[in-house]
């Protein structure tokens, strides 16, 4: 009796070690399965930074352009909305965004532990840069950033879905994180140096490239990358790899011109115009191999997507190409929120970062009740209204223009049963259904 319940202890501890073993090997496996999403791009808000200002944990603080010297990051946020910034500052924690068309210019060397940087933009380090166990350092799709001299690293990842050039060396990565790179990111570098850790650049999903132009050396037979997607470039001239590690499994091509001559496409940029009626979609690619087609997709809140436009791809093409497609007509005022999917012929894919167009949504600020409309004044966005029948014939006129503003309610408890129309400032029509 005794032996047969330490026999089955025995057994169920066995049990319990496997699958912690199980879920352990599962974890490890996955858990690169995917670089971390870059965060939602800020609108520009809070107060003007002044030169040799403390940005305090809690604030948020903007920018426009211009010289920025003297600052102390002490937990705040700063937001570089446009133009170009020159700044000099100190580094203690708190993040930093640089939108979309804004350019930082910076001789800081050193992004710290607790600092975040995100750029959307073009970011320009001028002496250099060490990640030295920074939150997070993300560089957006269509992104751009230039480093005169070395990029290194030590205890945190650096995630890339753009662009990156660097005169100097890249590495040696130390201690834990590495490079993440999303489908299509490239780094073009003057060398390669790593003998510190085990597939430090990863490739989840998708192609990426890096580019040297003169050597690439290891040490202590560390792999470079565990995936075939992470594209290596040894460019006509440069030195094959020298050392005791290896370049793993990612894919090396030697003598290329370059990483545009490996990967998808090269985009240039993605922008959806709307009139209120009309959708229009357009985007630009510098080059395209084995482009199968693309998707326009589009969506009221940033979360759940639905395709708009599929637009075939010019399949391998080394010139500049300019597309367009017109998406909706008479529901524009429905989303908010498009992002371009790009197909390879073989199925994988990719998506530009997530914009927002203007005038795109007009009828957010309408709330059609039964026997009312609400309506939100904002900016001086709606100045007129005009209410119609199903026969067409013009039931009410609002003027919208003297309105303050903020949320105003309109009685229609009036009306007769049926359906009615809304047009807001002659072009974007809204249905009411009115009932008794």
């Amino acid at each position: 009796m005794h032996t047969t319940q330490f026999h089955n202890e025995l057994k169920t501890k066995h049990i319990l070690v496997l699958i912690l073993v199980l879920i352990f090997v599962f974890i490890f496996n996955n858990m690169h399965a995917a670089c971390t999403a870059m965060p939602a791009e800020p609108a520009c808000s809070g107060t003007l930074a002044a030169n040799n200002a403390s940005l305090n944990s809690g604030n948020t603080y903007y920018y426009n352009g211009g010289t920025l010297s003297g600052i102390n990051l002490n937990g705040g946020t700063l937001i570089l909305c446009s133009g170009t910034t020159t700044l000099s500052a100190t580094l203690n924690s708190g993040i930093i965004y640089i939108k979309t068309g804004a350019v930082l210019n910076t001789a800081i060397t050193t992004i710290p532990s607790n600092c975040s940087v995100y750029n959307f933009g073009q970011l320009n380090f001028t002496a250099g840069l060490a990640l030295n166990n920074a939150t997070a350092f993300m560089n957006a799709l269509g992104a751009k950033i230039a480093i005169t001299g070395n990029f290194t690293g030590n205890g945190c990842t650096f995630t890339n879905y753009g662009g990156v050039t660097a005169t100097g060396t890249l590495g040696d990565w130390q201690n834990s994180g590495g490079i993440c790179q999303g489908n299509d990111a490239r780094i073009a570098v003057t060398s390669i140096s790593w003998s510190s850790l085990d597939n430090w650049v990863s490739t989840p999903t998708g192609s990426s490239c890096i580019s040297y132009t003169s050597s690439a050396t290891s040490g202590n037979s560390h792999p470079f990358s565990a995936n075939a997607g992470t594209n290596v470039c040894q460019k006509t001239g440069a030195s094959s790899e020298s050392g005791t590690g290896s370049w793993g499994t990612a894919t090396l091509t030697q003598s290329c011109t370059g990483c545009d001559a490996i990967l998808p496409i090269e985009l240039l940029y993605f922008k959806v115009t709307c009139d209120y009626t009309q959708m229009n979609a357009e985007w630009s690619t510098a080059s395209e191999i084995n482009n199968s087609y693309f998707e326009v997709e589009a969506s009221r809140d940033g979360q759940i997507f639905v395709v708009l436009n599929k637009t075939e791809g010019a399949g391998n093409s080394s010139a500049t190409i300019e597309y367009a497609a017109e998406l909706l007509k008479n529901s524009a005022n429905y989303f908010s929120y498009f992002r371009l999917k790009q197909v390879d012929y073989n199925g994988a894919y990719s998506y530009s970062k997530i914009i927002q167009a203007n005038n795109c949504a007009l009828n957010k600020h309408i709330q059609v009740l039964n026997n009312s409309f609400l309506l939100e004044k904002e900016n001086n966005e709606l100045t007129l209204g005009v209410l119609y029948n199903n026969l067409g014939q013009t039931i009410k006129t609002y003027n919208f223009s003297v309105l303050s503003n903020g949320w105003h309610s309109f009685d229609v408890s009036d009306l007769p049963e049926g359906i009615y129309f809304l047009t807001l400032n002659n072009q974007s029509s809204i249905t009411i259904n009115k009932r008794q």
